[in-house]
């Protein structure tokens, strides 16, 4: 599966927060592990104790997402996909300013199970981008959730 391509180019790189435990986000890393056409980074607290799967790339920053590390682990990246789940209202403001003074094209929400309003590959790469905010600067980012 090649990644897919919109007006801001190709999808290539992944960074993915919430990817420990027993969540979705640990479900989605599985998955962008498996030998897709993706650089897949997961961005993790430093306290964590989960482990990831081996084709990842796992950044760790302190615990309360200080706003440079976030900006310093998604430089390059092309989407953001957040899987923190009840956290989500806490950092999501942080996550937004640290994303787009990064550089990063795309930012997904996951939440919820898979095919029932959670996340899906399709929402990701070249489904909707409804649900938008235009201060964002990325004219729409996709969520769902």
């Amino acid at each position: 599966m090649a990644p897919t391509t919109d007006s801001s180019g190709p999808f290539k790189n992944i960074a993915l927060l919430g990817a420990g435990g027993s969540n979705i986000g640990s479900y989605i890393a599985q998955a962008l592990s498996k030998g897709l056409a993706f650089t897949t980074t997961i961005i993790a607290w430093k306290s964590s104790k989960s482990t990831y799967p081996l084709n990842t790339t796992v950044i760790r920053i302190n615990d309360d997402l200080p706003h440079a590390e976030l900006v310093a682990a998604l430089r390059a990246q092309d989407v953001l996909i957040s899987a923190v789940g009840h956290d989500a209202k806490k950092i999501d403001y942080r996550l937004v300013n640290a994303a787009l003074e990064a550089g990063v094209k795309r930012r997904q929400v996951g939440g919820g199970p898979v095919g029932a309003g959670g996340i899906s590959a399709a929402g990701v790469w070249g489904g909707s981008r409804e649900g938008g905010d235009e201060r964002c600067g990325w004219g729409s980012w996709a969520a769902q959730g």
